[in-house]
């Protein structure tokens, strides 16, 4: 998971503000709780990736769309798509 995380990361370019469509690498949290990591960054295609680790299982999971925002939009609504949050 980390290493997966850690790969990916290398290519962030600021630690922006994800729900805005920038590139990040941080944590992410729910209910005041931190979950687990979570890295933004635009592709070489333009689209937009957002990679989630949930810690407690050693899960990552990606959201991939053209729309940063469609992205952001989609994962406030299901961040706990892998487990209960």
């Amino acid at each position: 998971m980390n290493t997966y995380l850690d790969g990916v990361a290398r290519s962030v370019n600021g630690s922006g503000r994800c729900n805005d469509g920038e590139e990040m690498n941080g944590t992410w949290s729910h209910g005041g709780d931190r979950l687990g990591r979570k890295v933004c960054i635009v592709l070489s295609s333009g689209k937009f990736q957002i990679n989630w680790s949930f810690e407690n299982s050693s899960l990552v999971a990606v959201r991939e769309d053209d729309d940063a925002d469609d992205a952001a939009a989609w994962w406030k609504d299901h961040l706990c798509v892998a487990e209960e949050c």
